[in-house]
């Protein structure tokens, strides 16, 4: 794999990865912002996928997974917190 792609690659996992805390970007915007063209990048996040490490909801929307454990603990930790009478 040349450096470029390679690059590519490490940006689109980390950009999915801030994710977590600054909110999710398109894929669009993550892919536009790499140097390589955008056939090209689109190949280098799907072996990304593949390896589960971003997961492709819809076309655009890919979630970083360590953000979908994120959000399953804490929506376990809501369920399990006892409810408030009002």
């Amino acid at each position: 794999m040349k450096d470029e792609e390679s690059e590519s690659k490490k940006i689109i996992e980390q950009a999915f990865c801030l994710g977590r805390t600054q909110g999710v970007p398109s894929l669009k915007e993550v892919l536009a912002g790499l140097k390589v063209d955008k056939v090209r990048a689109q190949k280098n996040h799907d072996p990304t996928i593949a390896r589960k490490l971003l997961v492709k909801i819809s076309d655009d929307l890919v979630f970083h997974q360590a953000a979908l454990t994120d959000l399953r603990q804490k929506i376990v930790a809501l369920k399990t917190r006892p409810r408030r009478s009002t």
